[in-house]
């Protein structure tokens, strides 16, 4: 459905995703389902502004629905994913081509940044 064509439907689905990420972290124990689940997030960042930023949302709220990590934690779930979403998200937030939208992805971008890096181990 991410790659639907109709842009509210695949906005419905990063909205739907956002929740998961909030409500039901557990299922991301299985490193099968974060991995689809990150994948298709990542995709949905580079999407028009709405859908960016309910994506941006779903990996802020996985970031902090996720334990956070103690001293002695070398890795989290996001650990192995961690440059990608970095990567995403430095990128979006420097997209210019969203001009005229009310959504700021500079500001979502560098704020679901910061909690990442906040919930990041070592």
């Amino acid at each position: 459905m991410f790659d639907d064509e109709h842009q509210r439907v695949r906005e419905a689905v990063s909205w739907l995703m956002r929740r998961i990420a909030e409500n039901h972290a557990e299922i991301f124990i299985d490193d099968n389902i974060t991995k689809q689940f990150l994948e298709r997030v990542l995709k949905g960042v580079g999407d028009k502004a709405r859908i960016s930023n309910q994506c941006c949302l779903a990996i802020e709220k996985l970031a902090l629905s996720l334990d956070p990590c103690d001293n002695d934690q070398l890795a989290n779930g996001l650990t192995p994913y961690f440059q990608d979403i970095i990567t995403y998200l430095v990128q979006n937030s420097l997209r210019d081509e969203i001009v005229g939208s009310n959504v700021d992805l500079t500001q979502i971008s560098y704020f679901t940044l910061t909690n990442v890096v906040q919930g990041s181990c070592k």
